[in-house]
């Protein structure tokens, strides 16, 4: 009895000091178990401060990033509004170019065909002048002749008279006659050459004396002015070459 007592007394104290011993570790355990689930508690609310404040901070860069998109998408189709207004402007510009090269060709031409008509009409008012010059000349000729003629008729006339005047006991019947009759026909043949004379001076008047002589003046200064055209069209000319290149 008193073995079984002793062996019941040492089993009871091992297992008192193994009860103590567990349920010293058990504390432990459980104190450390409480220690790092506080940890995880903290971590855990550490770590949600820091998701939302990440969150949110992400979240403000995206809401700055949309509105910094949209602007520079405005931005683009700013730039793709006036590339195709600036690509407008330059096919009008080439072609209100090409129509003012056509109208400057045009108006060269028209220059070109109005200097040759210049050309033309100053040498036909040249010939004019000319014709113009030698009808004065021709004129004067006739004028000297009708005069000359009329002074003959005038002295012929006198001489008739004369002779009409003389009593006929003082001149022969015969020379007489003949006088007569070749003073007539002298008269006859100088009117005759009057009258040719004037309608030849009618045949060259016909473009008029006064006539030809405006165009000649006409003539003298078309010559200036068309030289004073030619030489400012020819330096309006070259400024337009100069500014158009």
């Amino acid at each position: 009895m008193s073995s079984l007592a002793q062996k019941h007394v040492q089993q009871t104290a091992e297992l008192s000091k193994n009860l103590e011993t567990m349920t010293e570790a058990h504390s432990k355990a459980s104190r450390d178990l409480q220690t790092l689930i506080a940890k995880q508690h903290d971590l855990s609310l550490r770590w949600k401060l820091d998701t939302q404040g990440l969150t949110s901070h992400y979240e403000r860069q995206m809401s700055d990033c949309r509105a910094q998109i949209a602007k520079l998408q405005e931005r683009i189709i700013e730039y793709e509004d006036a590339v195709r207004w600036e690509a407008k402007g330059r096919k009008e510009a080439a072609g209100q170019v090409e129509m003012e090269r056509r109208m400057v060709e045009k108006a060269r031409a028209a220059m070109r065909s109005l200097e040759e008509k210049c050309e033309r009409l100053l040498q036909q008012n040249e010939e004019l002048v000319k014709r113009g010059d030698a009808t004065l000349s021709e004129k004067k000729i006739l004028e000297r002749d009708v005069d000359r003629l009329k002074l003959e008729i005038a002295r012929l006339e006198r001489e008739r008279t004369k002779q009409r005047s003389q009593p006929p006991t003082h001149r022969p019947i015969l020379r007489y006659d003949d006088g007569s009759s070749d003073s007539e026909t002298n008269i006859k043949a100088l009117k005759a050459e009057i009258e040719r004379v004037k309608n030849r001076s009618r045949a060259r008047d016909s473009p008029g004396i006064e006539t030809l002589l405006r165009l000649r003046e006409a003539g003298h200064h078309g010559r200036e002015s068309y030289g004073r055209s030619r030489t400012s069209s020819g330096s309006s000319t070259g400024g337009d070459l100069s500014g158009s290149s």
